[in-house]
């Protein structure tokens, strides 16, 4: 996976415990466009900490084009913020 590290919109639901399940994100392309990916599968998430931040990384399967994309999720907890963070 290469690192993108790119700043998304994300739709997504969340349990009354708090777990955050995320649905689909809104990916802004070269030539300034956007594009939804719905998110197919999220196989796992791990809690970690970038330059003393908390995140959220969801290793995801999303689909853009007919085509099916590994991809790591970042969300920064602090801030609030997503991240495609690699593809």
């Amino acid at each position: 996976m290469t690192t993108i590290a790119k700043p998304i919109k994300m739709v997504l639901w969340t349990q009354e415990d708090g777990r955050i399940h995320p649905l689909r994100f809104q990916l802004k392309r070269k030539d300034g466009s956007e594009q939804v990916c719905q998110i197919t599968r999220v196989f796992g998430v791990d809690e970690n900490k970038f330059s003393g931040n908390k995140t959220l990384l969801f290793n995801s399967e999303f689909k853009l084009d007919d085509r099916y994309f590994p991809c790591i999720l970042k969300y920064e907890l602090e801030s609030c913020r997503w991240w495609l963070f690699k593809v």
